[in-house]
């Protein structure tokens, strides 16, 4: 698998979750351009009043403009940021979706220790783990364990995908066909027939 098609198929599985906000901000053709939006919240974020939940809201909101604009450098930042924004609390899907971006630009070890404090409580930030680990050795045995766990079936397709693009066995490609043939995953492997 090319470091191209990692990084734009980590790049997808992080977009998946936010494509109704993408929907609520460019829905309207009155809306603000997202680089205007950006410059507005990094405003707002300079204010010397803003409270921890306001600078929360602010990160989130300007992490996922970046990712929408394709600055997956600064999402990350902005997750990070997001994450340790309240004092006392850590906001796992803000870690979560940091780890996401790190994933999607190579950064393993950083993505990594991101991860870390998730694995015990996270599905989803184990299987990242388990999906950078497998990229980084070429070794899918793990992956694929998890495509047969019930507690992974969310993830199937994911997990289907990954074991293809890793290992280039095409049986996985056409498991990913049959059993979710509408399902973005398959959009992408049909695609590269």
């Amino acid at each position: 698998m090319s470091r191209f098609s990692l990084i734009a198929f980590m790049l997808m599985l992080f977009f998946l979750p936010f494509m109704v906000f993408a929907q609520e901000t460019s829905g309207d053709r009155n809306s603000t351009p997202i680089s205007v939006e950006i410059q507005n919240i990094e405003r707002a974020l300079n204010e010397k009043d803003i409270t921890p939940q306001s600078r929360h809201s602010n990160l989130v909101r300007l992490a996922k403009l970046h990712q929408l604009s394709g600055n997956i450098e600064a999402a990350a930042k902005n997750w990070l940021e997001a994450a340790v924004a309240i004092p006392g609390m850590v906001d796992d899907d803000a870690l979560l979706a940091c780890a996401y971006c790190l994933a999607a630009m190579g950064e393993w070890e950083r993505a990594a220790t991101a991860l870390e404090p998730l694995l015990p409580k996270n599905i989803r930030a184990r299987f990242l783990n388990f999906g950078i680990e497998a990229w980084k050795t070429g070794d899918t045995s793990t992956l694929v364990a998890l495509a047969s766990n019930p507690e992974y079936f969310q993830m199937k397709s994911e997990i289907y995908f990954l074991i293809w693009k890793i290992n280039g066995d095409d049986t996985w490609k056409q498991r990913l066909i049959d059993e979710f043939p509408h399902g973005p995953e398959t959009r992408i492997a049909v695609s590269q027939t």
